[in-house]
């Protein structure tokens, strides 16, 4: 009986101990799913991270949006192993849906910018600049001569005179006599010769400005053969004198190069300061040391005797310079189209750094390229002393090196377009002077240069913009 009520009394406590456990277990069942419950509100919750309230949200953001996986419910382990599926919130209809309301109620956003009735109305094209652009097309020289002719009728006008009266007079005192025309040919030389040498300093991107220095240099280098020389026949006098006109605008020339070089100085400076330098030192030895001492006080050199002159073509003043100046641009023509010298400076002006890496020397071609360009603006100064003046004196140049600038860029650096502009130009200097024979002062040349020019930049400038269509 005892045994019995043992037996009895340990089956009662077991399953009192039995329904603890399970009472136990379904009490951490019930944690779990309640903590599942909890996780999934607050994960539904959060705050969305693919799109933004805006409609104007990025292509990235978009795409990220797209590659997350699209989940119907989330999966939680419950402490018993059971697994329970709690639905997950439909992301992307809430964000479209918060989106379009953002749309509503910013109906004059940006994002809205072109539809009807907006206060930003969308235009059909833009403009642009095209960096990659070409250049200016060839006829914007016509049209850049064209406009500054026009530009300076309407100040010819506004001094009470009548433009197509002066105009007409200034191409019969250039172009309509045989005595204009070979002063406009005599005036075409130091231009064609100082606009060649700048042509070849921009082929590198070389910006030389100083050619009226490298002008008056070759002008002195020239002078001092005769002054220290002056017993020389004319078959040693003249190649002499044009020796030391090439050495010294050479020389003038490197002394821009040399800092732009080794020093990485802005040539634009240098050349122009050297322009100044060249000018004081003629003005010092015509005033003293080579001032002419029969000259009656005029600050000049003796006259060149007839061995120290370039001969001339009849009763007129053009010179054996004319030859000097085409034969220069033919052989510039050949040498920069059918040479490897040539291919070279035309790598280098066009991609630096392609011709670095192709092995070409920069500074070598540099340096030889601005001692050829003084070199042919020290032509020009001599030819202008022994085949114009004949002698150096105050004053020689009225500006070829400045006009020769305006020449080379015109003509686009093309060697045919060098002889028709330097041509044009020198016709506009001797239809300058003919025009004060009815009142008109002859600085109306340098007016038009300097129209023209600004009309030129205006064109290459607008040459750089593209009209596109507004998608």
């Amino acid at each position: 009986m005892s045994k019995l009520k043992f037996i009895a009394v340990g089956a009662s406590a077991a399953g009192a101990a039995l329904a603890q456990r399970q009472a136990a277990m379904q009490e951490d069942r019930s944690g779990a799913l309640t903590g599942g419950a909890d996780l999934a509100e607050r994960r539904q919750g959060m705050p969305e991270y693919t799109r933004g309230v805006s409609t104007g949200g990025s292509a990235s953001e978009q795409r990220q949006q797209e590659k997350q996986p699209a989940r119907s419910a989330q999966m939680l382990a419950s402490a018993g192993g059971d697994i329970v599926y709690i639905p997950a919130a439909p992301i992307k209809a809430a964000s479209a849906g918060r989106s379009a309301g953002s749309a509503e109620a910013a109906p004059g956003s940006s994002s809205s910018a072109g539809a009807p009735g907006t206060d930003k109305p969308r235009f059909p094209f833009r403009l642009e600049i095209d960096p990659a652009g070409k250049g200016s097309p060839w006829w914007t020289p016509v049209v850049s001569i064209f406009m500054g002719l026009l530009i300076c009728a309407v100040f010819i006008g506004a001094n009470g005179m009548n433009p197509v009266t002066v105009y007409a007079k200034m191409f019969r005192g250039a172009f309509g006599t045989e005595f204009g025309l070979a002063e406009t040919l005599v005036k075409a030389i130091p231009l064609l010769l100082c606009g060649l040498g700048v042509s070849i300093a921009y082929r590198i991107s070389v910006w030389n400005i100083g050619a009226e220095g490298q002008f008056l240099a070759g002008a002195m280098g020239a002078t001092a053969v005769t002054i220290y020389a002056p017993g020389l026949p004319l078959w040693l006098s003249i190649p002499y004198m044009l020796a030391a006109g090439i050495a010294a605008g050479a020389f003038w020339g490197l002394l821009t190069a040399i800092p732009r070089t080794y020093f990485q100085v802005n040539e634009l400076i240098t050349s122009l300061m050297l322009n100044y330098i060249a000018l004081l030192g003629l003005n010092y030895v015509v005033f003293g040391p080579w001032k002419d001492p029969k000259g009656f006080n005029f600050p000049g050199t003796p006259m060149f005797g007839d061995n120290q002159s370039l001969p001339v073509l009849g009763d007129s003043r053009l010179h054996l310079g004319l030859l000097f100046a085409v034969g220069a641009v033919i052989l510039y023509a050949v040498m920069i189209r059918y040479t490897r010298w040539g291919y070279e400076l035309r790598l280098i002006g066009a991609n630096p750094d392609a011709a670095r890496g192709a092995g070409i020397n920069i500074r070598r071609h540099i340096l030889i390229v601005m001692g050829i360009s003084g070199g042919l603006a020290g032509i020009a100064g001599m030819a202008e002393v022994s085949g114009v003046a004949h002698r150096l004196m105050y004053g020689i140049s009225p500006g070829y090196g400045y006009t020769a600038i305006i020449v080379a860029w015109l003509a686009k650096l093309h060697p045919a377009g060098l002889l028709v502009t330097s041509f044009f130009f020198g016709g506009l200097i001797v239809g300058g002077y003919s025009v004060q024979t009815i009142g008109m002062p002859s600085s109306i040349s340098s007016m038009i240069q300097g129209a023209i020019l600004f009309c030129l930049i205006a064109g290459d400038m607008a040459a750089k913009f593209r009209v596109r269509r507004t998608a």
